[in-house]
């Protein structure tokens, strides 16, 4: 008796101190959540241990230490991701339970936490056993939760989340739409003000985005991003779970802009996962997260606007999220893969081998590490399967495509996965398929990728938002069947071999179902611009063949979506590297001038003018626009007027800027710039929708209609130079703008040949072989034999034009940079183009609309013009100009308002400023073009350099004439013709009405006689000056040195653009 009762006492005396040491742990606790020092967390764990190991085991107060220790693992394993701790916080749990059984009132809280912890098991280690428990436990919650009780919204939201993980796992559209239906009811229970509504709005919208992923219907990604704009305002700064709203809002947002192709959704994704990286303190596997998905999405904007430090910056992020995913970690695999494929696809446009040799040893480490049976196993093949399928592009190792097919094989035949990702793993096999058949031929390749790419296509059919990639890959696959082998052929040689074969009887259905999938693709809302540009462009081509009646929607649509692509894309200098390196949007050249032969073969002149204007300098057409004057707008609305002209001017000032290129310490400049210059460009494009609906302004920036573009002739032919795929013509506008045009067929002019033309022409000058005056000769020859013979026989018979009389060419695609104006046939008593007019060239026929505008109402002068001359006859690190000096002095010698900045004096900023305040400039100096950058190209000046870009920029409405006697100065690009920016160029856009410039370089001691007879001429009326004189001018100079025996390549090298 006694025994039992001091056994008794001992045992209340041991509960009495165990309560006494879980008060202390209490206290621990609530200074961790405060201070989040692990130390006090594992203090609290060691001291509810000693306490559990002294309290007796019938005591009633033993469940709640058991779920006191399993609460605070909890906590430690979402600090430390330590597997032991959760595997031990669920044995607690499952403990505690135990001891609470039905009718117990702790029983709901042990139900929930053991069911939470069984899930987060499952995450981690794919063991379905734990996610069917964790879902029963959580309906017998609920069920615990009937209407009314204030635990019930919880009970419905973990419910949610256990039955969306499982629809994750086998894809049952019914465990989703129940997950759905319980979120949405849970957030009813937790209105406004309630304390936990941020948690069901964040359950509720990852559901809701998980839906759209998988179902593609738009309102549920609205209300996704709608959800996370409210709780971002719950979670006010300094709430722990703000980071995560941050991260899942920079992830939708990212969703949101595959869907709409607009840069300022993916801007705006890209800063709050900024700004959840630097406000987190969640655990490794948190912040992981947030890096891999913030180098998502910088990966997206380089894929958009191609911007290399946005491609570096995400391979440092991987390399971020990868240091903090070890050996083990179920996410570590997928990360490899990513790196692996950001790696490989840099090696493809850098060239640099160590980018090659990293990827490919980081696709072999996650082929090592990727665990069999854990919830993402699928999808890490999937990204394997891709990485052996880009190594096979870069090396054409025959086992890489062999090992990525049977990795999508795995990845088809293996458990169910979601539709989505079905669909996609279709798509990427149907390209390891059709890689295969390039090396293997085995027409069973080919026929399972266009029954794969079918079932993809048919099962997103107005669901889902790569239906336009499904019909894209589709389309592909059906002109690879129609081709044939296409192995080692690039695209283009594709297309040729293509544009043979469907129109043959037994490949017309395939080719018509072609031409329908890149039209779906191209003319859908849902895919990205750039996408749908490609897309189009491929339309075209499909669509030529067969003569189908869709081309000339076509190649109205793809002209639209260059239009938007460019306005919708930030800096005009990455815009044209971009042009000239992207194999598609390198076809833009030739696109344009298809249409417009395409528009001739048609009878429609009026489509023809319209199509070249539209899809060509569309650069520097940009920068027009948002100079548009508004003077008649502000008569009908002043306040409209004056929102377009404010954006406008942001526009401009934005699209002017360089990028970031000084690495990563730029980053943050370089987003800030991005995300305004998108919210402004979404600003403006609304401005001009609303200008448009005011009477009168419907077609405001609209193309210029070909009735406005006749005028451009008012002074003088133009001639069009089109050389394009199906036919080159020579088309003339006449000074009457109600006379029909002139179609001269140039059967012999291909883009081939004069595209050989202008490239054996270069190779000339940069050469400087000794009989290169005999060499230039004979292009000048074959450019007179081509074309300008036939343009020469058309003035005089045609157009009676006198002789001298003033033309102006306008060339398109390879043509550009030809000298038209020299042409002739180089035989005693012949005479060439020169001698029978005076040339003038103009990048559009817009632009010299333009300078006439600008310059309308502007008679002759009479006051002398005030003429800055910028005079460097020595340059550090460059070739003294000996003869500069004397070409000053004949300048000077000719006006009688001259500014002269020579040596020091001829500084950048110095040169800047003077141009404001004279309205003629000669520049004597050495002149470089930049064919990589072509923004870069420059003057060379005291202490630095005077760029393309600073010209442009500097806006000069008072300038009239300039003369770049540099070298270089009118130089084209061959890489994009079209879209060539050479100083000359530049200095037209700036404002000048004319300029004289040179294609290549020049000889120094031509300077002061073309210095002399040019101003000769200018200045032969006295004070009372012309700028439009300048081509006459030029004429008579280039005329002199002939007279004095200089040979030929010297005076052909001399031009003149504008009126």
């Amino acid at each position: 008796m006694s025994s039992g009762s001091e056994s008794e006492t001992a045992a209340e005396v041991n509960n009495e101190e165990a309560d006494s040491i879980d008060i202390q742990a209490a206290a621990c606790l609530e200074n961790f959540r405060e201070r989040r020092d692990p130390q006090l967390l594992d203090a609290a764990i060691i001291l509810l241990k000693t306490s559990l190991a002294i309290r007796s085991l019938d005591d009633l107060a033993r469940s709640n230490t058991l779920y006191r220790i399993a609460d605070a693992l909890t906590d430690r394993y979402e600090i430390s991701e330590e597997r032991a701790d959760l595997d031990a916080a669920i044995l607690y749990h499952q403990g505690a339970l135990n001891l609470r059984p039905v009718g117990h009132p702790s029983r709901i809280l042990s139900l929930a936490n053991y069911a939470s912890l069984l899930l987060t098991s499952y995450k981690h280690t794919g063991n379905s056993n734990h996610l069917n428990a964790a879902i029963g436990l959580h309906r017998e919650t609920l069920n615990l939760c009937p209407q009314g009780n204030s635990s019930r919204w919880l009970a419905l939201n973990n419910l949610g989340l256990a039955v969306k993980n499982r629809f994750q796992a086998l894809g049952d559209r019914e465990d989703l739409e129940e997950a759905c239906a319980f979120h949405r009811e849970a957030l009813e229970l937790t209105p406004s003000g309630h304390p936990s509504r941020h948690i069901a709005l964040n359950s509720l919208a990852n559901a809701l985005q998980t839906r759209y992923d998988h179902f593609g219907d738009r309102a549920d990604l609205d209300a996704a991003i709608s959800c996370h704009l409210e709780n971002l305002d719950l979670r006010a700064v300094g709430n722990r779970f703000r980071p995560r709203t941050l991260t899942n809002l920079g992830i939708v947002l990212q969703v949101l802009y595959e869907r709409s192709g607009n840069t300022a959704d993916l801007a705006a994704g890209i800063a709050y996962l900024r700004d959840a990286l630097s406000l987190t303190s969640d655990g490794p596997s948190a912040r992981a997260l947030i890096l891999t998905e913030l180098a998502n999405g910088l990966d997206l904007r380089f894929q958009q606007l191609g911007e290399q430090v946005d491609q570096d910056e995400s391979l440092v992020r991987y390399e971020d999220a990868l240091r903090l995913r070890p050996v083990g970690n179920s996410e570590r695999p997928k990360t490899l893969s990513n790196m692996a494929r950001v790696l490989l696809l840099r090696f493809q446009s850098r060239h640099t081998r160590t980018d090659l040799d990293r990827g490919i040893a980081y696709l072999r480490e996650a082929i090592n590490y990727s665990p069999v049976g854990y919830p993402f196993h699928s999808s890490n093949l999937h990204i394997l399967a891709n990485g052996y399928m880009l190594r096979f592009e870069l090396l054409k190792n025959r086992e890489d495509i062999d090992e990525a097919v049977s990795l999508f094989q795995s990845v088809i035949d293996g458990p169910p996965v979601t539709q989505l990702s079905f669909e996609l793993a279709l798509q990427d096999f149907a390209a390891a398929l059709r890689s295969r058949h390039e090396i293997y031929s085995d027409e069973a390749d080919l026929e399972a990728a266009v029954s794969h790419l079918t079932t993809s296509y048919v099962m997103a059919t107005g669901r889902s938002p790569y239906h336009a990639s499904f019909a894209t890959h589709l389309a592909m696959a059906l002109k690879q069947r129609i081709v044939g082998s296409s192995s080692g052929l690039s695209e283009a040689e594709m297309d040729r071999n293509y544009a043979k074969q469907a129109p043959q009887s037994q490949n017309l259905p395939d080719a018509l179902k072609v031409i329908e999938l890149f039209k779906e693709a191209a003319l859908s809302d849902n895919a990205p611009v750039i996408q749908r540009l490609r897309a189009a462009n491929r339309w075209v081509k499909a669509a030529a063949p067969l003569e189908h009646s869709s081309m000339g929607d076509a190649y109205t649509t793809a002209l639209q979506l260059l239009s938007t692509y460019v306005m919708v894309t930030q800096a005009i200098t990455s815009q044209h590297d971009r042009l000239s390196s992207d194999p598609v949007l390198k076809g833009v050249a030739v696109l344009t001038t298809d249409a417009a032969a395409y528009a001739i073969d048609h009878n429609d002149g009026k489509k023809t003018l319209e199509v070249l204007e539209q899809g060509r300098l569309i650069i520097m057409n940009k920068l027009i626009k948002f100079g548009t004057p508004v003077d008649d707008l502000r008569d009908v609305d002043e306040n409209l007027a004056n929102d377009f002209t404010r954006l406008s001017t942001k526009m401009a000032s934005a699209a002017q800027s360089v990028g970031p290129n000084n690495g990563l310490s730029d980053v943050l400049a370089g987003d800030d710039k991005i995300a305004k210059y998108a919210s402004t460009s979404a600003q403006w494009n609304t401005a001009v929708d609303r200008i448009r609906q005011v009477p009168g302004f419907s077609n405001f920036l609209e193309p210029t209609p070909s009735t406005i573009l006749r005028n451009a002739a008012a002074d003088g032919p133009i001639i069009i130079v089109n050389i394009s795929n199906h036919h080159s013509d020579a088309i003339i506008m006449p000074q009457d703008p109600t006379a029909q045009m002139l179609i001269i067929p140039l059967p012999r002019a291909t883009p081939e040949t004069i595209e050989f033309l202008a490239l054996i022409l270069r190779q000339i000058v940069r050469d400087q072989p000794r009989d290169i005056t005999v060499k230039i000769a004979n292009v000048l020859r074959d450019l007179w034999e081509l074309v300008a013979r036939n343009v020469a026989v058309a003035l005089e018979r045609d157009f009676k034009l006198p002789r001298l009389s003033r033309v102006w060419w306008c060339l398109t695609s390879v043509a550009w940079g030809l000298p038209f104006h020299a042409a002739g046939p180089y035989k005693p008593g012949e005479k060439g183009f020169a001698d029978r007019y005076v040339s003038s060239y103009t990048p559009t026929i817009t632009s010299l609309l333009r300078i006439r505008e600008n310059h309308n109402g502007r008679g002759p002068a009479t006051s002398p013009p005030h003429i800055l001359v910028v005079g460097m006859s020595k340059t550090p690190g460059e070739a003294d100009l000996p003869f500069v000096s004397q070409e000053v002095a004949e300048v000077k010698k000719a006006g009688r308002s001259v500014t002269v900045l020579e040596g020091e004096k001829a500084t950048r900023e110095n040169v800047l400023e003077r141009l404001h305040d004279h309205c003629w400039a000669h520049f004597a100096c050495h002149g470089h073009h930049d064919e990589e950058h072509a923004f870069d190209s420059h003057f060379s000046l005291t202490g630095g350099k005077l760029s393309l870009l600073d010209i442009i920029r500097s806006g000069l409405p008072n300038a009239e004439l300039a003369f770049l006697s540099a070298c270089h100065s009118a130089a084209g690009d061959p890489r994009t013709p079209d879209e060539t920016m050479h100083l000359a160029a530049g200095m037209l856009f700036a404002g000048f009405g004319g300029v004289v410039g040179t294609l290549w370089a020049m000889a120094d001691d031509d300077g002061p006689i073309v210095a002399q007879e040019f101003y000769k001429y200018m200045f032969r009326n006295g004070e009372q000056t012309d700028y439009r004189d300048a081509a006459q001018a030029l004429a008579a100079a280039t005329t002199a040195l002939r007279r004095r025996k200089v040979p030929l390549e010297r005076w052909i090298n001399f031009v003149h653009y504008g009126a």
